[in-house]
């Protein structure tokens, strides 16, 4: 027994001191376990150079000459340009010039065939349009329309606006826009006109196509500088003057010199929008329908504020004082429109242009007679 416990013995003790032996070495066949290498660091990246900003274009910068002094700019031409401007988002200024401050109102169309001013909206007459008897049609012909529709009406509806341009494309260097209504021409004077004979003698400012007429009525035309015809009236060098309606009578001052206005319509004002040629076609098409856009929002306003004025400042009496207002009895009124007939025949007599324009003028003179109220009352025989 002794014998087997120590047999046991001896094979375990032999068992271990294997073991102790062949553990490291199977351990060392194996390798020693290899380190990773170690990941590169990226090369870093460049920081790339910031975009040089994009090149801000210069607007296009117009120069508009307008026919009026400043508050009257500021009214019926300002808000419009200056919305323009904002419409085209900054690709187009407007420089906006009163009544010869760039350049005299007769050198208008030179300066717009040089590029001097680039637009202006301006009666054909006082700038010297090169348009034959067009440009005394236009420019308050007598009893050429009463109300301003009437007038838009013409041009745009029954012809005119096709003879204007094709008048305008004989002039070099000038391109002719749009046309538009403006005010009435009434008496406005020191002295009561109640009757056909109260015109006799009178001396009144007045210019273009209208002297002739009011010299036919007994009334003796005279042509003033602007600035001299308060102070003409104040002095009594002259009796009053036709050149405008109800609403220029008060924003322009003349109720502060003539206590009277005569209610009957002598003429009616077509302005002009002309540009320098060179200059509209510089512009691209989207600008050109943008001057067109505000053109005709311009033209809307002004024919709203000019109707809605005729009426109001007749009666406004702001700052004390309200125009006394007369009217010519209808047979006296008759009397005065019948004058036109001699003075449409010798601007017919001008030119094939002339003469279609007035033909124009006079068909629809008899339309809107036919028509009746609201168009026209009947006047006695």
């Amino acid at each position: 027994m002794k014998r087997k416990e120590l047999l046991k013995l001896v094979i375990g003790l032999g068992l271990v001191a294997v073991l102790a032996v062949s553990i490291p070495i199977m351990s060392g066949c194996t390798g020693p376990t290899s380190t990773p290498e170690p990941t590169p660091t990226p090369e870093p990246t460049a920081t790339p150079e910031p975009e040089s900003p994009a090149e801000v274009t210069e607007p296009i910068t117009w120069r508009f000459q307008s026919y009026c002094d400043a508050a009257l700019t500021d009214k019926i031409f300002r808000p419009y340009l200056e919305q323009l401007e904002r419409a085209s988002g900054g690709r187009m200024k407007v420089e906006i010039y009163i009544a010869d401050e760039l350049v005299a109102t007769s050198e208008l169309i030179p300066a717009l065939a040089a590029g001097t001013v680039d637009i202006t909206c301006h009666p054909d007459e006082f700038m010297a349009a090169p348009i034959g008897g067009l440009s005394k049609i236009s420019s308050c012909l007598p009893f050429n329309a009463e109300e301003g529709l009437e007038i838009d009406a013409l041009w745009r509806e029954l012809g005119l606006d096709e003879i204007w341009e094709a008048a305008y494309d004989d002039v070099p260097g000038v391109t002719y826009l749009s046309i538009g209504s403006w005010d009435t021409s009434n008496l406005i004077t020191t002295k009561p006109i109640r009757k056909f004979e109260d015109m006799n003698g009178l001396k009144i400012h007045s210019m273009g196509a209208m002297e002739p007429t009011l010299a036919l009525a007994g009334i003796a035309p005279v042509t003033l500088p602007w600035e001299d015809i308060q102070m003409a009236i104040q002095t009594g060098m002259i009796d009053g003057l036709c050149w405008c309606g109800a609403t220029e009578g008060y924003t322009c001052g003349w109720i502060d010199v003539c206590d009277y206005f005569l209610t009957n319509v002598v003429g009616r004002w077509a302005l002009d929008w002309v540009v320098s040629t060179d200059s509209w076609e510089s512009l691209p098409p989207d600008l050109q329908e943008l001057w067109r856009l505000t053109i005709d929002s311009a033209q809307y306003n002004k024919t709203v504020w000019y109707y809605w004025g005729e009426a109001h400042y007749r009666l406004a009496g702001e700052g004390g004082k309200s125009f006394i207002l007369t009217t010519l009895p209808d047979e006296d009124w008759a009397r005065m429109t019948d004058l036109k007939e001699s003075i449409w025949d010798d601007i017919a007599a001008m030119g094939a242009r002339e003469a279609q324009a007035i033909q124009i003028l006079r068909d629809y003179q008899d339309l809107l007679e036919a028509a009746g109220t609201p168009y026209r009352c009947a006047v006695p025989d």
